[in-house]
């Protein structure tokens, strides 16, 4: 199987800064198993539901982050990692990170 091409959107990028490191090193971790695989066994990633969906999402913790896999035009595999956020947060609507160590 092909090696993914990581690419962090700007606003995954912020979120992540706001993180303290330890969560950080989680999220970087999984999100490199991703880069091999972004569809391992368990329950840890979903698809997002809806007709025309191309997102997913990574449980890591109480955080969740968002992304989707696209292609280019020579057949080049994308990890594009779109959002993190706290879980509390989706159920509120925020957007508010944990405090930075």
């Amino acid at each position: 199987m092909n090696k993914f091409t990581l690419i962090i959107s700007p606003k995954a990028a912020k979120d992540l800064d706001g993180l303290n490191g330890v969560i950080c090193m989680k999220i970087a971790e999984a999100i490199k198993i991703l880069e091999e695989n972004p569809f391992p066994r368990g329950k840890l990633i979903r698809k997002i539901k809806g007709k025309h969906s191309d997102f997913y999402r990574l449980r890591v913790d109480k955080y969740r982050v968002f992304f989707m896999i696209e292609t280019d035009k020579v057949g080049s595999l994308f990890f594009l990692c779109l959002s993190v956020l706290i879980a509390v947060d989706l159920q509120t609507g925020k957007n508010q990170q944990a405090p930075a160590e």
